[in-house]
């Protein structure tokens, strides 16, 4: 008869050591042994179940097949292929706050792996708080990352769906996703760690910065961490095209890139997760500091026109270095500009040209206020193909809090002539800009899940 523990045992054991492109041929097997057997296993063994019990085994390789991460100021290098092991006791723990559920943020015990284990973190997300870590990589990499989790004995009785909890970003634009919708279960042996392995991902050879933070508060805690597994895979030759890489003269930083970039739009609480203004631009920073010819001075300015000949210039004056960020610049915007000293000195300068990316939305920014983005960009169904033009309607918040630089940002920059406040009446307390005409038309709060519901395919748009 066939035993049905052991032949599953000698499976998990097995897969550790197959390499992806045999799971389909060790599964074609062991399906065949199965049928020929007295004893037929009343669920068939497939492909994708060894994949998915890869995911509960302890680790991508035995402990003689690791290798343990030197770390040093919270980083440490990849030079190999193979296994390397960041235990999650070596992490910077700063900014970490801890559940009520370990006396400290790093706990002693002997059923971690080393000892040591980091305390779960809480999940009050409004508080913003993260671990984080760096490292080197000393090649073009392929890396499948995992890590060890179990829940708290407060929270051991409930299950924790990964997704909910820790969410691991690279270089402040990319997400880690999971595999699956993995859901930790709950289990009355807090001292039994299960991993979690995450979805492949690409990065070039250099310097990377991982922080990792809670999506959401569940009111179910977070689970503590052991360890954090990455095997590495060298890529010879070119990288793939990475569509989370910000691209050049682009006005996002590299969170809302990575966000505006990533396919599931529900993924929001990975990149803000708190009142922290997060939606102001990145500046298009020219520098003439290289350019011939320009000098010294105690000042310097800078022209900006959309024309070669500089017949109608924007001029900045009275800048303390040979460089300046624009801000508020359209989406495919294509300008020239110049430094120098003076405005007789500037005509003799180098030209240089630029072309701004149009990757939507166009964030702006109003010093004092939070949020604000053009509505030009967006598709429009009124013509076929239609999109909205650039420069005609804005939204924003907190326009009771703009400082004197913002109102001319507002008035002169954005060219903004009408305000319409639709906030509820106690908030609206106008007008906010000398020049802008104000009016009031309260919504009352509490109606957006029915106003978002009716018109959900217009903001999808």
């Amino acid at each position: 008869m066939l035993d049905e523990e052991k032949l599953l045992g000698s499976i998990k054991k097995s897969v550790l050591r197959l390499h992806f492109f045999k799971f389909i041929r060790f599964a074609i097997n062991i399906k065949t042994e199965v049928l020929y057997h007295e004893k037929i296993l009343s669920v068939l063994l497939t492909a994708s179940m060894l994949v998915a019990a890869m995911s509960n085994v302890e680790s991508f390789a035995s402990d003689e097949e690791i290798t343990r991460a030197e770390v040093t100021d919270y980083g440490f290098v990849i030079d190999k292929e193979g296994v390397i092991r960041l235990e999650a006791e070596d992490v910077d723990v700063t900014h970490h706050v801890i559940s009520g559920s370990n006396p400290s943020k790093i706990v002693e015990r002997a059923d971690a792996s080393n000892g040591k284990f980091l305390a779960a973190a809480t999940g009050a997300v409004k508080e913003g708080q993260y671990f984080e870590f760096k490292f080197t990589l000393n090649m073009n990499a392929k890396i499948v990352m995992s890590a060890a989790y179990a829940q708290t004995e407060s929270w051991k009785t409930k299950d924790e769906n990964m997704v909910d909890s820790y969410v691991y970003m690279i270089d402040e634009n990319r997400r880690v996703g999971l595999s699956s919708n993995y859901v930790l279960k709950a289990r009355e042996d807090i001292t039994k760690w299960d991993t979690v392995t995450y979805d492949e991902f690409t990065l070039p050879k250099g310097e990377h910065s991982v922080r990792v933070r809670v999506a959401k508060d569940t009111g179910r805690g977070n689970p503590n961490i052991d360890y954090i597994d990455f095997n590495v895979t060298e890529i010879k030759g070119d990288l793939p095209v990475d569509d989370n890489i910000v691209k050049d003269n682009d006005i996002h930083t590299a969170l809302q890139y990575g966000y505006l970039n990533d396919p599931i739009i529900t993924n929001i609480h990975s990149y803000a997760n708190g009142v922290e203004e997060l939606s102001r631009p990145k500046a298009i920073v020219c520098d003439f500091s290289k350019d011939e010819g320009i000098g010294t001075s105690d000042t310097y300015i800078i022209q900006k026109s959309a024309t070669e000949d500089f017949s109608d210039p924007i001029t900045i004056n009275g800048l303390t270095e040979k460089s300046y960020g624009f801000y508020n610049v359209m989406l495919g915007e294509h300008f020239y500009w110049r430094g120098g000293t003076s405005l007789d000195t500037i005509k003799n300068s180098p030209v240089h040209e630029i072309t701004i990316n149009d990757q939507g939305p166009r964030n702006c920014f109003v010093d004092g206020a939070t949020n604000v983005r053009d509505i030009g960009g967006y598709s429009s169904d009124l013509v076929e193909g239609g999109v909205i033009r650039q420069g005609l309607y804005y939204r924003g918040a907190n326009l009771e809090t703009l400082t004197e630089k913002g109102k001319t940002q507002l008035r002169d920059e954005l060219g903004v002539k009408v305000e319409i406040d639709l906030r509820d009446s106690y908030q609206c307390k106008g007008p906010y800009v000398d020049g802008v005409e104000y009016h009031a038309f309260p919504i009352p709060s509490g109606s957006e899940p029915r106003r978002f519901e009716e018109f959900a395919s217009e903001y999808r748009q």
